[in-house]
């Protein structure tokens, strides 16, 4: 069962490291990452339950 892609724009120099360890111990799929200019950019993929008001991605971004 495929689930939800989310694109996360991020300005931290740290979200490299962050975000592909948040993944990781979320149990999420880091599809792609890149920089464009002072911007990181990542796609995630949640693979075990759609994005919604009790996903851990949805938690960690309302909380920044």
């Amino acid at each position: 069962k495929g689930g939800s892609l989310l694109h996360l724009i991020a300005t931290d120099p740290m979200a490299a490291i962050d975000i592909p360890h948040f993944c990781t111990e979320q149990g999420h799929e880091l599809v792609s990452q890149w920089q464009e200019a002072e911007s990181l950019h990542f796609r995630i993929g949640e693979k075990h339950e759609a994005f919604n008001e009790y996903s851990s991605l949805k938690r960690v971004a309302l909380r920044r």
